[in-house]
C-alpha cells in the first residue's frame, strides 16, 4: 500500500481518497478505522460514493423511498434510510420526514 500526501492550499477540506484494484480486507480495515475517528455516512452523487461527515450533514429527508443527506454545498444520495441516520447520531433538528402527496 502506498500513502500519498499532496498539500492543496485551494481546498476548503481535507479529503481522503481511497483506491483500490479490489475490495478487500485491507481496505475495510482502513475504512474503518478512519471511520472510527469520526461519524460519517456514505452518499452517492452521479454514480460516484464519498463520505461525508455527519456534522456536515444540515439535514436527512426521505422522498419516494429515497434518502437525501443535504450538505451546504452538496446533495447526496444515501443507502441509509432516516432511521440509520438518526443512529448515527445526527441531532433530531437534521431529522425529517418527508411523506408523498396523496
Amino acid at each position: 500500500m502506498k500513502l500519498i500526501l499532496t498539500n492543496s492550499p485551494e481546498l476548503d477540506e481535507t479529503q481522503v481518497e481511497i483506491r483500490y484494484p479490489v475490495y478487500d480486507d485491507e481496505v475495510r480495515d482502513l475504512c474503518g478505522r478512519l471511520q472510527q475517528e469520526e461519524t460519517f455516512l456514505m452518499g452517492d452523487v452521479d454514480g460516484r460514493q464519498h463520505l461525508i461527515r455527519a456534522c456536515d450533514i444540515y439535514y436527512a429527508e426521505t422522498v419516494d423511498r429515497r434518502t437525501f443527506l443535504y450538505t451546504k454545498t452538496s446533495v447526496y444520495r444515501s443507502e441509509y434510510g432516516l432511521g440509520s441516520c438518526w443512529s448515527y447520531r445526527l441531532t433530531r433538528a437534521s431529522y425529517r420526514s418527508t411523506a408523498p402527496a396523496l
